[in-house]
């Protein structure tokens, strides 16, 4: 067997997924690597043989951790085929940043996408002809809507190549201020990394309230495993509002934003309205302990912000309700809904205020 060689490697767009082509024995594989902590994992799909294809799968080779040469009745070329050619190689990446395709010149020959590892699904290969263990037939931009997702994908990066953070922090702080008035603090919150991302901080009513200003820039992954129309839930931004007597502990929230405004993309996992989140710590001026979060788009009495569509998609604005650990496992066995109106019933709205748990 030839001895393992990396053809071509890539840095996800936010930098925790490696895209690689490997050469292992005489077949090219495209993988995509989380890193040995992560729990994205590895996802591999063949790509190619480089000699005469077997006659059955190698299911040693499934055990032991070596991807396996695609058997005959599945392969286009089952007499194998050549090499890529040096330097033919290139990713695009999805924008959710968990799925890529692998062109060989002008043509897509892999892609691996967000689903890729569910129920032995491994991913889609140009080369494969019937459904295997290893890959599926990648088929035709008629009858795979991911070649489409391809097309949108490489013309997002192209929109990055012109700089339009200017013009989308200007027109969602344009949203806000009407209703909330110019703002009192603007923090960046996405450690010099892309993409770029911000909170604002606003004075209204009694609250003090702070927004994110760039988490919708990027869709979430996973979204469409779980909602039929994607374009409807994919971009969120984030919103809390903290009352005034607890205005002394507000300069410890923009931490808990950030990392909330990085979760989707850093849990491979995606927010949306009555998603509950463990692990935080909010301000309090009792003993009582606001560890979790609840999302609403919704709350009671909420300020009506509308914010601008992006690329197509509807944007919807979260506000952070701090829960109990009692509240979490309520919604959570007994559904966000259940919660919701106990937390209705008790007056607890969009403003976190020092309060006893409901439950």
């Amino acid at each position: 067997m030839a001895v393992e060689r990396v053809l071509l490697s890539e840095q996800s767009p936010g930098g925790n997924i490696e895209a690689l082509v490997e050469r292992h024995g005489d077949g090219i594989f495209f993988s995509l690597w989380g890193g040995e902590k992560s729990s994205f994992g590895m996802k591999t799909v063949w790509v190619r043989n480089l000699v005469p294809a077997p006659a059955e799968l190698d299911e040693t080779a499934i055990r032991e951790g070596r991807p396996p040469l695609l058997p005959a009745e599945f392969c286009a070329h089952p007499e194998g085929a050549a090499p890529p050619v040096a330097g033919s190689l290139r990713f695009v990446w999805f924008e959710e940043g968990d799925a890529a395709a692998l062109f060989e010149s002008d043509q897509i020959v892999g892609i691996i996408p967000g689903w890729s590892g569910i129920n032995g699904f491994a991913g889609y290969a140009r080369d494969c002809i019937e459904q295997s263990p290893i890959c599926w037939p990648l088929g035709t931009p008629e009858s795979n809507a991911l070649f489409d997702r391809v097309i949108q994908s490489t013309e997002y990066w192209k929109f990055w190549d012109g700089n339009p953070w200017p013009q989308i922090n200007s027109g969602l702080r344009g949203a806000f201020e009407p209703i909330l008035g110019a703002a009192s603090n603007y923090y960046a919150i996405h450690g010099n990394k892309w993409p770029p991302k911000a909170l604002a901080r606003y004075v209204h009513q009694d609250a003090t309230i702070f927004m994110t200003i760039g988490v919708s820039v990027r869709a979430q992954p996973v979204v469409e495993q779980f909602v039929d129309e994607p374009s409807d839930a994919r971009r969120i931004e984030l919103a809390i509002g903290i009352e005034g007597a607890l205005a002394a502990f507000a300069d410890d929230v923009p931490q808990a934003m950030s990392a909330l405004a990085a979760f989707p993309w850093d849990q491979f996992s995606w927010l949306g309205d009555g998603h509950t989140v463990a692990g935080f710590n909010f301000p309090t001026n009792n003993d009582t302990l606001f560890t979790s979060i609840l999302l609403l788009k919704d709350p009671v009495d909420t300020p009506r912000i509308a914010l601008p569509a992006f690329r197509g998609d509807a944007v919807n604005l979260l506000w952070v309700v701090p829960i109990t650990d009692g509240e979490r496992k309520l919604a959570e066995e007994s559904g966000s809904a259940a919660l919701v109106a106990k937390l209705r019933g008790a007056g607890v709205g969009w403003v976190h205020r020092s309060r006893v748990g409901v439950v």
